[in-house]
């Protein structure tokens, strides 16, 4: 009698309302403030509504961004591979645009970004969830228990998508 496990392959994470990562001109966001499209070696974020906000064009040769969010104060872009995350707050309460970025540890790649009404949350590869206000200060953190498939946020209401850690299936071959 012998014992064999089976392996299950996981979901990749995504963000919802982006098309698939593998494209070269793709979504990266499409929300109901405006839409951020990555084409080529630039990144062009469009508002819904001209008068709210002109466009903006990022250079992302360097960067290579491969996530990003939108909401009425903030823009958020980040990308796995260069492990680096760019925020813009264009609606501050100095109305000055304020831009920051962090770079994440050496083994952390951030995974998903999303914005609420005045908070960041970002997703790594090491299933850690980090929450920070649009100033770039880390507000709190926790580690989910598998790995995360996808968040979303409404006002300042966070869900989170995550793999479920159980124990492996396994069978009885005679």
């Amino acid at each position: 009698m012998t014992t064999e496990t089976k392996s299950i392959e996981l979901q990749e994470s995504f963000q919802s309302t982006s098309t698939p990562k593998h494209l070269k001109n793709r979504f990266l966001l499409w929300n109901n403030i405006g839409t951020i499209i990555c084409h080529n070696e630039q990144i062009q974020i469009s508002f819904h509504d001209t008068s709210y906000h002109n466009p903006i064009t990022i250079d992302n040769k360097t960067n290579q961004y491969t996530v990003g969010d939108l909401s009425s104060s903030a823009i958020v872009l980040a990308s796995s591979q260069k492990k680096i995350l760019y925020c813009n707050v264009y609606r501050s309460s100095d109305s000055e645009t304020q831009q920051w970025t962090l770079h994440t540890e050496k083994n952390n790649q951030i995974e998903l970004v999303r914005l609420g009404e005045d908070f960041l949350v970002i997703a790594t590869s090491q299933r850690i969830i980090q929450f920070m206000d649009l100033s770039g200060i880390q507000q709190r953190f926790f580690r989910l228990q598998g790995s995360i498939i996808s968040m979303s946020i409404f006002h300042n209401q966070l869900w989170i998508i995550y793999h479920s850690i159980t124990k492996g299936f396994s069978y009885l071959r005679n």
